[in-house]
């Protein structure tokens, strides 16, 4: 008999590779952080796939992008009294032109972060299918192959 933990892990590294295949396929890949932090990990006595805090994109963005309204970093007041992108949002959409190899100055990013304020992202539009499906078919091939492993404990068993 397989024990039923390894059947979960080696499912969920397929998971793994999965959800990257779909990231690198749909081209969503801005420096391949994201792709690098999720990963299969011990918690409380089993397994999970998670993607790791730090450096990476909140994993919700790959598929729905980011609707208008609240940004990371917030806004801030300028002088002017005119609400306006965080310094912090700029300096990650400047993070993102180097790491997608495309230039942008600060300006640039003000811009940007602007419009991603106001309107959210193309993405958001869009919609990308990155690891929704993927992670649904996980759960129940687990599910299934789960339960036909105590089904066949039970018939050695008697």
């Amino acid at each position: 008999m397989r024990d039923l933990q390894q059947i979960v892990i080696d499912r969920l590294n397929q998971l793994h590779d999965e959800i990257v295949d779909n990231i690198e396929s749909k081209s969503i890949t801005a420096s391949g952080r994201t792709q690098r932090s999720i990963v299969v990990e011990p918690y409380r006595g089993g397994v999970r796939l998670v993607a790791r805090a730090t450096d990476r994109a909140p994993i919700p963005t790959l598929e729905i992008g980011r609707p208008p309204g609240n940004i990371p970093g917030g806004t801030r007041i300028t002088k002017a009294g005119i609400v306006d992108v965080s310094n912090t949002f700029k300096s990650i959409l400047m993070q993102w032109g180097r790491d997608k190899g495309i230039p942008l100055t600060w300006g640039g990013a003000t811009m940007l972060g602007r419009r991603i304020m106001q309107r959210g992202t193309l993405r958001h539009e869009q919609h990308e299918d990155v690891y929704s499906t993927a992670v649904n078919q996980a759960a129940a091939d687990i599910a299934n192959r789960l339960m036909m492993e105590i089904v066949n404990q039970i018939k050695s068993n008697f």
